[in-house]
């Protein structure tokens, strides 16, 4: 049985039997995988998983209820209120936990990095906007007392390098780019 495929110019053809899964999903979609790219870089690595350990506890919290000292709610419940009290919906709520929760997990092992830090950094943009009126600097002890937003810059900053440049060394991305689409390595 011949193939014949007229519009394949990235993949070599194989044969039927050689095609691995993720040929196939290739194939089938154009999926490129080009989210999934990155530099086998030791930079990247760092700074992702900073990122993932800062934002894990947050997600933790929020999730289950450890760490208290944190504010916020406290597991999920607590979570959805403290959101319903700020006039936020229990959907953002959600989003939240789920995103701090899982995307700082794959922060730090490099599993889809580009996207746990693309809704980490949306939360955190949106953190600075709940915490401007506190000013920049955390004042725990002064007159205004408050979180500041210079953290939050820090880690958005952070986060933008991981959306641009990927999850560096040592990721499940890398591993993906690199070993599951051989055919895409440059």
């Amino acid at each position: 049985m011949d193939i014949v495929v007229s519009e394949i110019s990235s993949f070599d053809l194989k044969e039927p039997a050689q095609y691995c899964c993720w040929d196939l999903l290739a194939l089938c979609t154009d999926y490129d995988g080009d989210h999934f790219y990155t530099q086998n870089d030791y930079v990247y690595l760092i700074l992702r998983v900073v990122a993932g350990v800062i934002i894990l506890p947050y997600g933790l919290q929020k999730l289950f209820g450890w760490f208290p000292p944190l504010g916020g709610g406290i597991g999920i419940r607590e979570t959805i209120a403290d959101f319903k009290a700020k006039k936020l919906p229990k959907c953002i709520a959600w989003l939240v936990i789920i995103t701090q929760a899982f995307g700082s997990i794959g922060l730090i092992i490099g599993c889809l990095g580009r996207i746990a830090a693309l809704g980490n950094f949306i939360i955190f943009a949106l953190a600075i906007l709940i915490h401007a009126p506190d000013g920049w600097s955390m004042n725990w002890n002064g007159k205004k007392k408050g979180e500041g937003i210079e953290y939050f810059i820090l880690l958005l900053s952070i986060l933008l390098i991981i959306i641009l440049k990927g999850s560096g060394a040592w990721s499940v991305d890398y591993w993906f780019f690199h070993c599951m689409l051989p055919s895409k390595n440059f």
